[in-house]
């Protein structure tokens, strides 16, 4: 599993609001494939607010 090569920038204690991470090209494009089919299929336009939670 890609996720698994997932490596964090930093120590991190779980009270972050966000991450960095060094992300795998193969999983990096994959999701990025997945989101901006996400972003037509929604119809999201310029300045839409969403929330986006990833989860495995």
């Amino acid at each position: 599993m890609d996720w698994l090569t997932v490596t964090t920038v930093g120590t991190v204690t779980g009270s972050e609001k966000c991450v960095r991470g060094h992300i795998p090209g193969a999983l990096n494009s994959d999701l990025g494939s997945a989101y901006g089919g996400f972003v037509v299929s929604a119809r999201l336009g310029d300045n839409d607010p969403f929330w986006l939670s990833i989860t495995f």
